[in-house]
């Protein structure tokens, strides 16, 4: 049998990714890796360029090559991982929150779980995010004893109709924090859970950074017993 050699990393093998972070270990100052997306983030445009040419260069000494139609170059906004980022702020992606908002009510744990963990992936956005969704947790958070138990009832319903409100309701998104700046943590808790937020005066008005909520241990255990 032949022995043959590849020599070009395909995309899909594992170690690439492994391969970018470590190749661009230098430039993680102003670069992100994320599997195979690389972001380079500058604080001018003339910043910009030489963090460019410094990736490019990285990329370079290893015959690693780009495909230019996928690439943004010297932008002020991207879409990365469901999130629309601009140089101040952070919200979810217009498509993502159509495609959330375009879920229908469960009918099994499956779908329950699947609902409930497409939204948590913007519960920094969204206050009081645990202390709604309890309802829903206390169906899904089951062992594999009690699945054949899930039932969809009209608690459900109100939290899975009220998280999909929250995530139509302004202000929906997040404030990328001011450096120099002091920092505002406001907490609160009730009997089933705790939260707060991170926010931050510039010019006289509060910024949202980071919303924060989970369930009380106890409370979920016995919600779920």
């Amino acid at each position: 049998m032949a022995n043959f050699t590849c020599r070009v990393q395909e995309s899909e093998l594992e170690n690439i990714y492994i391969f970018l972070h470590i190749l661009l270990k230098s430039c993680r100052s102003f670069c992100l890796v994320y599997l195979d997306d690389i972001i380079v983030f500058s604080n001018s445009f003339e910043q910009h360029l030489d963090h460019l040419k410094q990736v490019f260069a990285a990329l370079e000494d290893k015959n690693i090559t780009l495909n230019p139609p996928k690439c943004e170059i010297a932008v002020q906004k991207i879409n990365y991982l469901g999130h629309t980022i601009t140089e101040t702020t952070a919200t979810p992606m217009n498509d993502s929150i159509k495609t959330i908002l375009e879920i229908k009510e469960p009918r099994t744990l499956v779908q329950a779980n699947k609902f409930i963990g497409a939204l948590s992936w913007y519960r920094k956005f969204l206050p009081h995010f645990a202390t709604v969704a309890a309802q829903i947790h206390a169906v899904t958070n089951l062992t594999k004893a009690k699945k054949h138990k899930f039932k969809w009832k009209e608690p459900q319903s109100k939290a899975f109709n009220d998280l999909k409100c929250m995530l139509t309701s302004a202000p929906l998104f997040l404030h990328f924090p001011v450096d120099h700046k002091p920092l505002i943590l406001t907490t609160d808790a009730s009997g089933i859970g705790v939260g707060g937020v991170l926010q931050q005066e510039v010019d006289g008005q509060l910024r949202n950074l980071y919303y924060h909520s989970q369930l009380l241990i106890d409370e979920l255990i016995k919600t779920i017993s």
